[in-house]
């Protein structure tokens, strides 16, 4: 039986939901708690401190994976569209990186072209391995792989620790 519980960290209404969520994970343990998601925006994790403190401490834990999801967007709009995007470098990025610990960081698009890749880097501060990068054959068209992934959600509502 999975224990999998996921989190839209931008859902969240009220600081009291926000300061629970921050409790159970300050103490979330792998072994015993099971696999967790947050999603995010880059606007909640750069206006709160305790957020990027946060995801600072579960990187230290071994328990922080990162996925900037049409990572196109940072490099073609970051500087113009959203401030967060150039922001997330100084708040969450350059503090994890200069941990030394190692991270995973997976960027993703389906539309970015060459050019993204030196763009990304300098607005991230992350080094991406050529060798890890995949394209498709022909260099000059997009080529789209249809993978899917089945995920069961659980709902859990959070609730005040007595």
């Amino acid at each position: 039986d999975l224990n999998i519980s996921c989190h839209h960290l931008d859902e969240i209404q009220n600081a009291h939901d926000d300061s629970t969520l921050l409790s159970l994970l300050s103490s979330f343990n792998e072994a015993q708690d099971g696999c967790l998601f947050l999603f995010t925006s880059p606007q909640k994790i750069t206006r709160s401190i305790q957020w990027q403190k946060t995801l600072l401490d579960l990187h230290n834990k071994g328990l922080l994976h990162i996925c900037i999801d049409e990572c196109h967007l940072y490099a073609q709009f970051g500087l113009e569209f959203r401030n967060e995007f150039v922001r997330l470098k100084e708040s969450l990025l350059q503090p994890i990186l200069s941990s030394g610990k190692p991270i995973s960081i997976l960027f993703q698009t389906a539309t970015a072209m060459r050019e993204c890749v030196q763009e990304i880097q300098q607005l991230t501060g992350v080094t991406l391995q050529k060798n890890n990068l995949l394209w498709s054959n022909n260099l000059t068209t997009i080529s789209r792989r249809t993978i899917s992934i089945n995920v069961v959600v659980q709902i859990i509502a959070l609730a005040s620790v007595c």
